[in-house]
């Protein structure tokens, strides 16, 4: 690398490949599955650059100027990412409503502009890539959180390390090329392990991530000097960038377990791209990312990436997840048009400091901490406009009820919901009870979610009649002596090993329950296989519980020899929607199905249960639907009560709603005569 860092286009050229494909899997997955990569590669470039400049300061003068570069961090970020910001806090203000969501935008814009957005989406219940994102207009902003935060302590790493080498007698180069080799094989370790136990820190939370900037920063440190230039080797390895991407953007999807060892290919196909580059401008890849309209649009790419996703968000929560293409392709355009806007008018001029406010280096760090207390203002008056809107509207009280109730029961221990990441042991079954929790007799709940969230009715059915309900559930994990016993979590041979442990374990208990007379009924509820039900197994078609229904009838031969009575539930409809979040913005009706789609939905799964309560002599069927739908529309609603929490669970007011509903049949079901 040359003494002096210059302008190379052909590293904006590799940004478009960044933005690009984050904002084609935003809008159009189907087309590139794992185009969330992009963000690793800005990650990566980011520290190949800021490493590179701050070395290349430190080498010259001795220090690293913290408020200069600070301030530049402002020029370039801060007006553009409040103008987005703000935009969407307005937006919000007409399209959000503010049952949750508009509260919950305002929060994430606080944490946003105080640069812990990714702690705040790690926090939140549902992750990056679940179904309704799209109420989080502002969730992209966690990778910028990400950067800022290595903005932070990147500067006064280099200067500290360099001092102590320096009191160690050590070279400047052999410290940082020890601190970065540290941080990568530190962070890249953590990120391995995260992946697998903790997910969704190591997808947000910048420790996880730290590795990737360290691989920029090694590969900015292994440049400089006079390395040898071979132009056929600079186009090896950028065509070899190429590739690794290209695999990465066409190859991983959402089930991927990421980032962990899979998230080096995109990493490496970069590095490997700004690799070539330096080492031969000329090489074809290189020239070709340095055509003028890659590197336009490298150019707009932080204010492309700042605008697509709340348009993209707000366009389809307003349609309840089913925005046209046309209407994604819009927003798109839109989101570009707003990225040249900003460019032009915010971002270049403020960053070449044209703006009066940003003239000095002391008055653009005024300007920052203006634009940092302009735009809490502006989110804390959103969130106190969503408070009062809230509290003055009933029905979104019943909504955010239904949003955010999530505990069964007060006293039920965290560790009975057996939904750690790794399922080692049931909980003692004693610590575990609900109902009448010092009653002899014990009604045991087995499956998975859509077995979980019948728990309320049942502790309340069990306080009424005198009798101990035992829930041993675990989200994800069907009740059934296959692969396809795992839903709606990625197919690893962890997730599938877990769930099979998780049910033999719960098998044996029963068993072991039984044999001490105790156990009244054995509940088994579950998102059956059915159509339009998913199973994660690849290959496998919708209607997969005819012939996998072994651990049922495993069950079913301890009923018929009289140790309990097995009450096998059908499923609850599958909405086609958010129910609170539809309810939200269209009337109860339209936010209804039909009778007849329910029960086209669970056809397969109506079967395959008759079939084994017709094959045993003590199996019961109970089916929810008697108090949720009516001769032509399954409701939503029960009067001024939400059902649903979401698309297909039940909230815990609507599983008291079934119990009241259902009693004669929970009686019949559940008490042997």
């Amino acid at each position: 690398m040359s003494a002096r860092i210059a302008y190379r286009p052909d590293i904006d050229g590799l940004r478009t490949i960044a933005v690009g494909s984050v904002v084609l899997y935003h809008a159009f997955s189907a087309l590139v599955p794992g185009g969330f990569v992009g963000v690793d590669i800005f990650f990566v470039i980011s520290g190949f650059l800021i490493t590179g400049i701050l070395v290349l300061e430190h080498e010259r003068t001795g220090r690293i100027d913290l408020a200069k570069f600070y301030a530049r961090r402002v020029r370039r970020l801060l007006p553009a990412l409040l103008a987005m910001v703000t935009t969407t806090l307005a937006l919000g203000l007409w399209l959000v409503p503010a049952e949750g969501e508009l509260q919950s935008l305002a929060q994430s814009a606080l944490a946003t502009l105080f640069f812990a957005s990714n702690i705040f989406f790690a926090l939140q219940p549902s992750g990056y890539f679940a179904e309704a994102v799209e109420v989080y207009p502002l969730l992209h902003t966690w990778t910028l959180a990400v950067e800022e935060q290595f903005y932070i302590v990147w500067p006064l790493l280099i200067p500290s390390v360099a001092w102590l080498a320096s009191k160690a007698g050590l070279s400047r180069r052999t410290a940082l090329w020890t601190l970065f080799l540290a941080m990568f094989a530190g962070s890249l370790a953590s990120s391995l392990a995260g992946t697998m136990f903790r997910p969704t820190w190591a997808f947000y939370l910048t420790p996880f991530r730290g590795w990737e900037f360290a691989l920029g920063a090694l590969l900015s440190l292994a440049l400089r000097g006079d390395a040898p230039r071979s132009h056929h080797g600079a186009t090896a390895l950028s065509v070899v960038g190429l590739l690794l991407i290209g695999v990465s953007i066409w190859g991983i999807d959402h089930n991927t377990p990421f980032p962990g060892w899979i998230a080096l290919l995109p990493t490496l196909g970069a590095a490997s791209l700004l690799a070539g580059g330096a080492i031969s401008p000329a090489n074809p890849v290189a020239r070709l990312l340095s055509t003028r309209p890659a590197v336009y649009v490298g150019k707009l790419s932080y204010g492309w990436y700042l605008w697509h996703w709340p348009l993209l968000a707000l366009v389809r929560a307003d349609a309840l997840g089913a925005s046209s293409d046309g209407m994604l392709i819009a927003a798109v355009i839109a989101s570009f048009l707003l990225s040249a806007f900003s460019f032009h008018v915010i971002e270049a001029p403020i960053r070449h400091q044209r703006w009066r406010a940003f003239h000095t280096t002391r008055s653009s760090l005024i300007a920052g901490a203006a634009i940092l207390i302009t735009g809490a203002l502006l989110a804390i008056g959103t969130l106190a406009i969503a408070r009062h809107r809230q509290s003055a509207s009933p029905r979104l009280q019943g909504i955010a009820t239904a949003l955010q109730a999530t505990d069964i029961a007060p006293h039920f221990p965290r560790p009975c919901n057996n939904y750690q990441a790794k399922f080692n042991a049931l909980a003692p079954f004693e610590t575990c009870l609900l109902g009448q929790r010092d009653a002899r007799r014990i009604i045991v709940v087995i499956g998975d979610s859509h077995a979980y969230h019948l728990i309320p009715m049942l502790d309340r059915w069990g306080r009424r009649n005198r009798m101990a309900i035992l829930p041993r559930t675990r989200g994800g994990c069907r009740p059934l002596d296959s692969d396809a016993g795992v839903i709606g979590l990625p197919p690893t041979a962890a997730n599938l090993a877990d769930c099979r442990q998780f049910t033999n374990a719960v098998f044996n208990e029963t068993r072991m329950l039984a044999a001490t007379g105790r156990v009244t009924a054995v509940v088994v509820g579950s998102r059956w296989p059915d159509n339009g039900v998913p199973t994660t197994v690849p290959g496998d078609p919708a209607k997969t519980f005819a012939g996998r229904e072994t651990g049922i009838v495993r069950l079913a031969a301890l009923a018929d020899a009289g140790k309990f009575r097995l009450v096998l539930v059908r499923d609850t409809p599958l909405f086609p929607h958010n129910v609170p979040y539809c309810l939200a913005r269209r009337s109860p009706m339209a936010c209804a199905i039909s009778r007849g789609t329910a029960d086209a939905q669970r056809a397969e799964a109506t079967r395959t249960i008759a079939k084994v309560a017709a094959a045993h002599r003590n199996v019961r069927i109970l089916d929810p639907s008697a108090a949720i739908c009516d001769d032509s529309v399954c409701h939503p609603v029960a009067g001024d009560l939400v059902l649903f929490k979401d698309d297909h669970h039940l909230a815990p007011l609507g599983s008291y709603v079934l119990e009241k509903r259902l009693q004669p049949a929970l009686d019949a079901a559940l008490v042997r005569q």
